[in-house]
């Protein structure tokens, strides 16, 4: 099944009581490549500020977006390697479910045919492969040299002494551990904690520079989205900056 295919198929599968609740979605990969998608540019527009941040949800997290008065934008990860992003005018919550129930039933074959995606884009030509266009070398005919009749002479030379055997040590396995793009914000102006709300500033109080926005929202106790939301308000405000950094 290709993954077109199965984007037909989860688009069906997310359908409530007849109806259609998705209409228009996108399948991208946790790398960022966008493997399926049918939004339009409206929609896209208004993801892309987020769209770094998406890649950076663990399996399970979830993002919803105010597309206009009927319709809303919801990110999901509903696999190890796929972000699924619809849009709906049906509520939130069922929607959320719906893709839950995605990621449960074609979650590994979602992530088996992303691999398969990503590889045939990751394969070059073959090192021995000719160029386009040219003739393949051949080689030229091997001629036959006449026989010559060498002379066995008896060497007075002693043979060498026999070396023995260097053995290479085995190698050395290095284990490195796996790292991961965080998001990490921190405040341009300390001053703002004493005009922003008690709600606001049990975040921004958190924007130390160490901490990732993932980080923060767990020790708050609230979803991912709602430390991104407050750290983007403040980044407009110019009030808050953020920096991406390799973390293992």
């Amino acid at each position: 099944m290709s993954l077109a295919t199965l984007s037909e198929v989860i688009r069906k599968e997310l359908t409530t009581l007849g109806m259609p609740t998705v209409l228009e979605m996108a399948v991208v990969s946790s790398s960022g490549k966008v493997l399926y998608s049918d939004l339009g540019k409206v929609a896209m527009g208004k993801i892309s500020p987020f769209y770094e941040s998406l890649l950076l949800m663990g399996l399970g997290d979830n993002l919803s977006l105010a597309l206009d008065n009927t319709k809303t934008i919801v990110a999901s990860r509903v696999s190890n390697k796929a972000i699924l992003i619809v849009i709906t005018d049906k509520k939130v919550g069922i929607v959320l479910t719906k893709m839950g129930g995605v990621g449960d039933k074609f979650g590994r074959l979602l992530d088996e045919l992303i691999v398969m995606e990503e590889s045939k884009t990751s394969e070059g030509s073959p090192a021995n492969e000719a160029a386009v266009g040219t003739e393949p070398t051949t080689s030229e005919e091997e001629v036959a040299l006449p026989a010559v009749e060498v002379e066995q002479v008896e060497s007075s030379v002693p043979p060498p002494e026999t070396q023995e055997e260097v053995v290479a040590p085995p190698p050395i396995s290095i284990q490195r551990k796996p790292t991961q793009r965080v998001i990490v914000p921190f405040l341009n102006d300390i001053k703002v904690l004493e005009r922003c709300s008690d709600k606001d500033r049990k975040f921004l109080e958190l924007f130390d520079g160490t901490l990732s926005l993932n980080e923060i929202a767990k020790r708050i106790g609230v979803p991912f989205f709602d430390a991104l939301q407050v750290a983007t308000k403040y980044k407009n405000m110019r009030k808050v900056d953020m920096k991406e950094i390799m973390r293992g």
